[in-house]
């Protein structure tokens, strides 16, 4: 906006930037995560078990931020050692698209074993869990192989992927 606002403006919209030689910015432009006792809370559980490596399921009423604070964790306070990767899902989420894509993001150690490289550790965030599209018999594929992989820590072998991929890191 510059170093003077308008008439038409008004300046609880703005926000006063000294740095940047006096200029008037939209608070929109801003990134802005006000924590509440939930969110710290959350953030705290969340980190805490994730460094103690463990599996965790956030769940919750939507609109609740659990996304935003748990992204925001991974992205500003995780261990550098820490490789995060996103993935939304959605009623189009196909088995095989979230095979592939984890496939590509790992490293091949041996013979049928993959992980993040030597000394790091993959968190896989997985956004909106429960909506890929059911099949006719009530199953969600790409959840169960989200199952699979915890339980199992990798997954069997298919025709494109002879492998059995494991990582006992992720």
């Amino acid at each position: 906006v510059g170093g003077k606002l308008d008439s038409s403006m008004f300046w609880y919209d703005f926000i006063y930037e000294g740095e940047r030689e006096g200029q008037w910015t939209p608070w929109l432009t801003f990134a802005l995560v006000v924590p509440t006792v939930d969110s710290i809370r959350l953030t705290h559980t969340f980190s805490t078990l994730l460094l103690k490596d463990e599996h965790v399921i956030v769940a919750g009423e939507t609109g609740t931020g659990k996304s935003v604070y748990l992204s925001l964790w991974l992205q500003k306070d995780a261990l550098e050692s820490i490789i995060p990767l996103s993935i939304n899902f959605s009623a189009q989420t196909h088995v095989n698209q979230l095979q592939d894509l984890l496939n590509s993001k790992f490293e091949k150690r041996r013979h049928g074993v993959y992980g993040p490289p030597a000394g790091e550790k993959n968190v896989i965030f997985i956004d909106d869990l429960n909506t890929p599209k059911k099949e006719y018999y009530g199953a969600q594929p790409p959840i169960e192989l989200s199952r699979q992989w915890m339980d199992y820590n990798g997954w069997t072998p298919d025709h494109q992927h002879p492998n059995h991929k494991e990582d006992r890191r992720m």
